[in-house]
């Protein structure tokens, strides 16, 4: 679950929310205190630590949906795995480079 939190924060930085690394560190350890399978729980923690304003809030319900549920690793197949499941240099190569890896991180460097 760690790395999968860390692939959303570096999402969420490369959207242009600011996460410092000490929220990154309080919402994994609230992230033990609630069911993480419980998706509302898992959300509202994420939301509490990374999301400041209202205009973030807003940001970050659509940065949420979009990488939790929308986002695949291959938009040519319909059945393929979330973005979440994908290789986490990705998103520490965003923007850095071309190619697969880069077209993968797009729509978060867009959003």
């Amino acid at each position: 679950m760690v790395n999968v939190v860390l692939k959303f924060v570096a999402c969420a930085r490369t959207a242009g929310l600011r996460v410092s690394t000490s929220e990154v560190l309080d919402c994994l350890n609230q992230l033990k205190l609630v069911d993480i399978l419980e998706e509302p729980q898992f959300a509202a923690v994420l939301r509490a630590n990374f999301a400041k304003s209202r205009r973030e809030q807003h940001h970050f319900d659509r940065l949420y949906q979009m990488f939790f549920h929308e986002l695949r690793q291959d938009a040519s197949i319909a059945g393929s795995e979330p973005l979440c499941g994908t290789d986490p240099r990705c998103f520490a190569s965003a923007g850095a480079g071309r190619g697969r890896k880069y077209d993968l991180c797009r729509p978060c460097l867009i959003f």
